[in-house]
């Protein structure tokens, strides 16, 4: 969420309200289900795979990466 521009904190509680606040109520579960699993596959923490990644073209951290 963080690479991605959703947030910029940091505690697990502040971020989960940031991304309430664009995400519709209805999509927050698929949404967690999604970022996760995305997260697994394509944007480690330790090693993104920007080549991979289908939102390199606007992700503010590909750049910078």
């Amino acid at each position: 969420a963080q690479r991605l521009g959703l947030t910029k904190e940091k505690k697990p509680e502040k971020v989960e309200k940031d991304i309430m606040a664009v995400i519709p109520q209805k999509d927050w579960t698929g949404f967690s289900h999604r970022i996760i699993l995305f997260g697994r596959g394509v944007c480690s923490a330790r090693k993104p795979d920007c080549g991979q990644c289908p939102f390199n073209d606007f992700c503010p951290s590909a750049k910078n990466l």
